[in-house]
């Protein structure tokens, strides 16, 4: 297989070494592909011929990061090694000289002239080339979920179903950039959410039992959500409008921001650091982003002379996610990366607003991935940082401890063994001989239709 997709050692590709980590202790590679992510493939019904193209695009994925290029005159430039172009263009089954065009050069089109060749500069050509290889990997991705879920799903159609949403959490880096402005856009949805629930579900076991209660306040993070989505006003919005306006760069974008948002009380500028930094002031925390890069990586389009290589390739699977008849509309070729993101988050909440949720919450006890290792800050951190003590927060603020009336009794009753005699078999009555017993306000111990609800401060 290393020789039939020509693979070198993973510190060679760009696109796998930026982190400097390559190896997990403890995790052996070689034999959980053999033994265990292969036979999974087979068993999802993956033919041998589609497993051989996913890994040889993805493979050619990989040998596209390793493009490199440098100027050779005012936005101008060339591939320093045109083997790199050749390997990438084998494995993709593509003509290497289209390749090696469609990563340095694009085409200006004019309504009413022919299209005019605009050659790129070096940085511009590596946006190009991570395009390009961002949506091969993107088609090729939505293509093996698509196939797990046809094989996975029950023959019979059903109303009901179980899904699973995996969220890692908000990101804080020392260098964070346009993708963890987006991911960190994801959880402030995902917890205004969680928030919103846990509140939600408050007030309704508190209706249900008949229990008198106040509203309890949260955190509504609503304010940033606006500054990172409204419409005409958000960042997100603005970083696109900064794409059509004549001689829109990262600079004049960073100084629209500053001069847009000096006043809203979740944005900073850190123009005494750098001018093109700014922070937000998330749920999670304050992150310093770094403006450079924003607009090429919105812009993240596939051009028609790209989409039009990928489809001739004689790789019969990489052409079928790319079809001859370019099924996309004018809107969804000239859609930014921040239009898309937004438009699939916002059908995503949709979906989470339909269903019950319940949640898991995945604690890492140390950097080190080790057993019997605890690191007290990095746990606290996780915790504020997920919801998880504003959740508290909200419970505690109400009634945390509720029993089963039955519950209750067989808890407390033991308490007081001279009233054994006095006990009846009206489970309710016996709980208020209790409460009265031990003297508690009524108005912080409640008698619900089927709970007794207790607030913190009795224990």
């Amino acid at each position: 297989m290393r020789k039939w997709f020509r693979l070198k050692p993973l510190k060679d590709y760009h696109y796998l070494n930026q982190s400097g980590c390559d190896k997990v202790a403890g995790v052996p590679d070689g034999r959980l592909f053999n033994e265990e992510l292969l036979p999974s493939m087979r068993e999802l019904d993956f033919q041998e011929d589609e497993i051989q193209s996913i890994f040889r695009i993805v493979a050619g994925v990989l040998n596209l990061g390793n493009i490199a290029f440098q100027n050779t005159g005012e936005r101008k430039c060339r591939v320093k090694d045109s083997n790199v172009v050749q390997d990438a263009a084998s494995l993709l089954e593509v003509n290497s000289k289209a390749l090696n065009e469609v990563v340095t050069k694009t085409k200006l089109k004019v309504i009413g002239q022919a299209p005019i060749v605009v050659s790129l500069s070096a940085e511009q050509a590596k946006f190009a080339r991570d395009a390009l290889a961002k949506f091969v990997y993107e088609k090729l991705f939505d293509w093996l979920v698509t196939k797990v879920n046809r094989v996975v799903a029950p023959r019979q159609q059903s109303k009901y179903s179980i899904g699973i949403l995996d969220i890692f959490g908000f990101e804080i880096f020392e260098l964070n950039s346009y993708e963890q402005l987006c991911i960190n856009f994801t959880n402030e949805k995902l917890q205004q959410f969680f928030n919103f629930h846990t509140f939600k579900q408050e007030e309704k076991c508190y209706r249900e039992e008949g229990i008198s209660f106040t509203k309890v306040p949260y955190i509504d993070n609503q304010p940033v959500l606006d500054l990172l989505e409204k419409k005409q006003k958000g960042i997100l919005p603005m970083v696109d409008e900064e794409l059509v306006v004549p001689k829109g760069s990262d600079t004049t974008l960073i100084r629209k921001m500053h001069n847009r948002y000096s006043k809203n009380p979740h944005y900073r500028e850190e123009h005494k650091k750098k001018l093109e930094l700014f922070t937000i002031l998330h749920y999670a925390g304050a992150v310093t982003y770094d403006s450079r890069g924003f607009m090429e990586k919105d812009r993240d389009k596939l051009n028609d002379e790209a989409y039009a290589l990928l489809s001739k390739s004689t790789c019969v699977f990489l052409a079928s996610l790319f079809p001859k008849q370019d099924t996309r509309n004018k809107q969804a070729k000239k859609s930014t990366l921040g239009y898309r993101f937004t438009r699939q988050l916002n059908t995503l909440m949709k979906t989470l607003h339909s269903t019950e949720p319940h949640y898991i919450r995945c604690i890492k006890p140390n950097p080190n991935k080790a057993p019997l290792q605890f690191c007290g800050k990095m746990s606290f951190d996780q915790l504020r940082n997920s919801g998880v003590f504003e959740a508290v927060k909200i419970r505690k603020a109400g009634f945390p401890f509720r029993y089963k009336h039955k519950e209750y009794f067989r808890r407390f009753s033991c308490v007081i063994p001279e009233f054994r005699r006095k006990w009846n078999r009206d489970v309710i009555s016996n709980c208020k001989k209790l409460i009265k017993h031990f003297g508690l306000d009524t108005k912080k111990v409640q008698i619900g239709r089927t709970k007794v609800a207790i607030r913190q401060r009795f224990f």
